[in-house]
């Protein structure tokens, strides 16, 4: 028998072959994708090529060439970006097997991704704003060396079916010698007919819909204001005094335009870093959350891009909690997960709440 065919996946002889095992991304990515493209041509790469353009048109008092030279560049590259980017997205693949998750795409190069899941870590979704107008989210798997395997363009559904899958077959391996018998994956088990065939492969839209979830709210608004007060009257001000003033050595000008403008600078900076540091937590706790399942803990924060995170309890090594002067005084604590690969800081829980939270995960993780 030939070398070659000896060579065979523990879930399928040759998966990469079969293309109908292979699933495409959700046809909102290639739009998104597009319509990213646009975007970063007219507020990045456009603004700075036609300032260039004029740059160079003022110091060598040129006519309009160097103008038109950009634009021609501009519609080039446009033109490229917005015909390769979909050809990117159509190209790219994954298929998920009860051993392994591949992922591949690329147009001129190509690449193959393999991220065994016995050696999978931590399992995550995340979203941005373009990605939760359209519907969209990604997945991200992390292996123990901190390596990071993103999924981008599933819808919503498929996204955390997926990542609650990932999420219930992480396991910490075991240092001790273990019989064949025992040494069977655990997730093998739990594989139903409808999730699994005899080559391993899972199809993700037949998984298990998400278990529903109770999201328990953070309530530290003003703890996090009256924390940052020290940062934005003192530490930022100082910090920009410092900046603008080593900028204005730097240049030529009048001492008055100087000392106008660094006034102004000043200022709109002091002011802008305030007013985010004493708002931004107003729109950011609320959006934190930590829910309990049967198998895990999720975690999710963010503004902008929002994210998801699911720690098994089969992986949870020690959970800790602390409180600083100000939380004592506002009666908050903060509850830290730590697992193999990470640690996860639940930051600004109500005291109670943290000692429920803490007292569960102990119960689940002993059990």
């Amino acid at each position: 028998m030939n070398q070659t065919t000896e060579l065979k996946s523990s879930a399928n002889s040759d998966p990469l072959s079969r293309d109908s095992l292979w699933n495409s991304l959700s046809r909102k990515y290639v739009l998104k994708s597009v319509l990213e493209v646009l975007a970063s041509t007219v507020l990045g790469v456009a603004p700075i090529l036609w300032i260039l353009g004029w740059v160079v048109k003022w110091s060598y008092a040129l006519d309009d060439y160097p103008v038109l030279a950009v634009s021609c560049i501009l519609g080039i590259q446009l033109i490229w970006r917005a015909c390769f980017a979909p050809l990117n997205a159509l190209r790219t693949r994954y298929a998920v097997y009860d051993d392994c998750i591949y992922h591949k795409g690329g147009v001129l190069g190509r690449w193959e991704r393999v991220v065994p899941i016995s050696r999978i870590q931590q399992a995550s979704s995340s979203s941005g704003p373009l990605d939760r107008a359209m519907g969209l989210r990604s997945v991200e798997v992390e292996t123990a060396d901190g390596t990071a395997t993103s999924i981008d363009g599933l819808d919503i559904g498929v996204a955390e079916r997926l990542r609650d899958y990932v999420g219930g077959l992480i396991e910490v391996p075991i240092q001790e010698e273990t019989s064949p018998s025992d040494a069977e994956p655990h997730h093998s088990e739990t594989l139903g007919n409808s999730t699994s065939q005899q080559s391993g492969f899972v199809h993700v839209e037949s998984l298990p819909l998400p278990q529903e979830v109770t999201w328990l709210r953070f309530r530290c608004h003003t703890r996090n204001i009256v924390g940052r007060l020290p940062l934005s009257l003192i530490a930022w001000p100082l910090a920009i005094l410092f900046t603008t003033v080593m900028f204005f050595e730097l240049i030529e000008a009048n001492l008055q335009v100087i000392v106008d403008l660094l006034g102004i600078l000043f200022f709109l900076s002091w002011g802008s870093v305030v007013l985010l540091g004493l708002v931004y937590p107003l729109i950011e706790v609320p959006l934190r959350g930590v829910a309990l399942r049967s198998g895990d803990v999720l975690f999710k924060r963010g503004v902008l891009t929002r994210s998801v995170k699911v720690v098994p309890f089969s992986c949870i090594q020690n959970v800790e909690s602390n409180q600083g002067f100000l939380d004592r005084r506002f009666g908050l604590s903060n509850l830290s997960i730590y697992t193999p690969a990470s640690s996860t800081a639940l930051e600004g829980l109500d005291t109670a709440t943290a000692n429920y939270l803490r007292g569960e995960i102990l119960k689940h993780v002993q059990a």
